[in-house]
């Protein structure tokens, strides 16, 4: 899977580039490509997980790493990506030891409708956003003298969030946005939200 979308994010990206404007009377279309970061909010031992592996390997995972696309219509716009993050922590609630470390992994596909309000036409919006995130997890993690538990879950909950995005030179867009999950993560039972910095491709 994470191949299968590495490659096509490459073709996508070439293709891009040798059909830049094609749909441009229609609507401004874009490749996206943006780093992660989850960060969780509530006040508890679950809020400690963090990521697994340091930024270079997470890139090499493909990691924290979110690929998809953006349509937009004026003011308007459709968000549409994929991605999938592994974090872990030492000590869960409800128990008082681990051997070793609680494993968590997610695949997300996050679909959200944009709008934006532009600062310089054309160069510099803020915008807001609103959609749902369907989540497939994994919890792993071994009690103190028990057996491995592992647990799986497959949820789609709403989400909310704001943004910042500049086009230095027209066209592709640099962007910076925070998402927040409405109610908690179930097999984290705690609030989630997602920090991102990325790049639009326009196509």
């Amino acid at each position: 899977m994470k191949k299968i979308l590495a490659l096509l994010s490459v073709v996508l990206f070439g293709i891009s580039n040798a059909n830049a404007g094609i749909l441009s009377p229609f609507a401004s279309t874009f490749i996206t490509l943006e780093l992660g970061k989850s960060v969780m909010s509530h006040k508890s031992i679950n809020s400690k997980f963090e990521s697994s592996n340091d930024f270079f390997e997470n890139l090499r995972q493909f990691e924290d790493v979110a690929i998809g696309g953006h349509i937009r219509f004026g003011f308007l716009g459709v968000n549409v990506n994929w991605s999938q993050t592994s974090l872990k922590n030492n000590r869960l609630n409800g128990l008082s030891s681990l051997e070793g470390s609680a494993k968590y992994k997610s695949d997300q596909i996050n679909t959200t409708a944009l709008l934006f309000l532009p600062i310089i036409p054309t160069r510099a919006e803020l915008f807001v956003e609103a959609g749902t995130v369907d989540i497939g997890s994994k919890l792993h993690y071994t009690p103190t003298g028990g057996t491995k538990v592992q647990r799986k879950s497959h949820e789609t909950i709403g989400l909310y969030g704001i943004g910042a995005q500049v086009s230095p030179f027209g066209g592709d867009y640099i962007r910076l946005s925070a998402q927040r999950y409405i109610g908690k993560v179930g097999l984290l039972d705690t609030n989630y939200t997602t920090v991102r910095i990325g790049y639009l491709k326009s196509f």
